[in-house]
């Protein structure tokens, strides 16, 4: 299950974010890419694409500081599930995200920050598969969160700190589940990250978050269901016979697990950093490549515009 992690608390930055992606090694993905005629910073999903958006994505950040990460949701029942990821009747999660950093005329913030609001402005939540969206402004830095459910949710406290993995909280908020292992243990290393990391540099920085994003302690022969809940980082793992126990993306290939890594920092100073590490583009890339060693690093710096 992806993961995300973000945090206000750090002194030297607004805002660090921190994500996972989860998804069969086989699906076509495109790596970060200045798109949408240059406007929008994002990876972008090659699986679906629709007239007039392009491609869905699930993490972006736009030139102006909204960014926006949507994240898979498992719902317990597998009819469910299967009903919203495989039937026309539903959109696909990632036009989710674009529809927010596509907006290039600056809309306020406040005229996003809750179900009801991002809806009038989307029209498509109601009929989007099982989903959380983690968006904001990181200009003023104000952010919300919205999910399947219609819960909007602030996801900062008094401590500034945030983890999420389908829908499970781990904030001062934490009340749509009961905490999953990877959420309670990365809401400690979150905040061992945001104290322990003050005036050091942006590479020393960018490291630490990595290492975080790539913490595990996988055994072989466990399940998928402890796994993904238990790992940040969730190692290749062959389910070909049990593809169906993940039932938050359609089964392509043999081999899911965490296939790529995305840090975002901002600055005081409103300059963006965003580095992706892509460790995987397919099923065959487990022999030869490897969180210390990922396939792609991609690196951006840029200044966000008022």
């Amino acid at each position: 299950m992806c993961i995300l992690f973000a945090t206000r608390s750090h002194p030297d930055y607004k805002l660090i974010l921190l994500s996972n992606r989860d998804e069969f090694f086989e699906r076509k993905t495109h790596s970060t890419c200045w798109n949408h005629d240059d406007f929008i910073l994002s990876p972008y999903d090659m699986a679906i694409q629709k007239k007039g958006y392009g491609h869905g994505t699930w993490l972006g950040i736009n030139k102006h500081g909204k960014l926006a990460v949507i994240l898979n949701l498992k719902v317990d029942s597998p009819l469910i599930s299967k009903s919203a990821t495989v039937t026309g009747e539903t959109r696909s999660r990632g036009f989710v995200p674009l529809r927010f950093l596509e907006e290039e005329d600056n809309v306020p913030f406040e005229k996003w920050d809750s179900w009801e609001k991002f809806n009038s402005q989307h029209g498509d939540l109601e009929k989007t598969g099982p989903f959380t969206l983690f968006y904001g402004d990181a200009s003023c830095n104000q952010y919300n969160v919205v999910d399947y459910w219609k819960h909007s949710t602030d996801p900062f406290g008094k401590k500034d700190l945030m983890v999420i993995s389908n829908d499970v909280f781990d904030c001062s908020e934490g009340e749509h589940g009961s905490r999953w292992n990877k959420t309670e243990y990365g809401y400690v290393l979150l905040e061992a990250l945001a104290k322990n990391t003050s005036n050091i540099g942006k590479d020393e920085l960018l490291q630490k978050c990595f290492e975080l994003l790539s913490n595990h302690t996988y055994n072989e022969g466990e399940d998928v269901n402890s796994v993904t809940t238990s790992n940040i980082y969730v190692p290749p793992m062959r389910i070909v016979e049990n593809a169906e126990d993940i039932r938050t993306s359609l089964p392509i290939g043999d081999y899911y697990g965490t296939r790529s890594q995305i840090v975002i920092l901002v600055g005081k100073d409103n300059k963006v950093t965003y580095e992706e590490h892509v460790i995987y583009e397919c099923d065959e890339d487990c022999e030869q490549y490897c969180f210390l060693n990922p396939k792609e690093v991609i690196h951006y710096q840029f200044d966000i515009e008022s």
